[in-house]
């Protein structure tokens, strides 16, 4: 059963293509729009141009949850790993807080709607139905 036939039957080369136009408008925006990760590439001396290889990657910072709550504690409330302008975030999640200080962030529309594509995904692939009970054991309603 598939969510989405013509990605989930895509060839590899094809499948390979979409995530790499996909990384590379994520790199350009995060750049472009995202003060925090903007900071994050200019301490490593890397553009998003730098990035033309697979192998590239690897030139791209590394981050941690430790380095988010660092930025929330330094710019109160959500940090500067805001992407678009905050009147466009729709949800409001936080973590509990059992590793530290409690980690925020904010969801837009559709940034929502793809965590529901994914999702649902995840779903089809494991042959769940509508037919199916399910249990999600975890919060979707921050």
């Amino acid at each position: 059963m598939y969510y989405d036939a013509s990605m989930e039957t895509a060839t590899s080369e094809k499948m390979e293509d979409i995530q790499w136009q996909n990384l590379k408008q994520l790199l350009n925006k995060a750049y472009l729009s995202n003060s925090f990760y903007r900071g994050r590439f200019n301490e490593q001396g890397v553009t998003p141009e730098d990035i033309r290889l697979l192998g590239d990657i690897n030139k791209l910072p590394f981050t941690s949850k430790l380095d988010f709550q660092k930025d929330q504690e330094e710019n109160p409330s959500f940090g500067t790993n805001l992407t678009e302008p905050f009147e466009n975030y729709v949800r409001y999640h936080q973590t509990t807080g059992t590793t530290g200080k409690p980690l925020k962030w904010l969801d837009t529309k559709e940034g929502w709607a793809w965590r529901i594509r994914c999702q649902a995904h995840a779903l089809a692939a494991a042959g769940v139905t509508n037919r199916d009970i399910l249990l999600l054991p975890f919060n979707c309603q921050s």
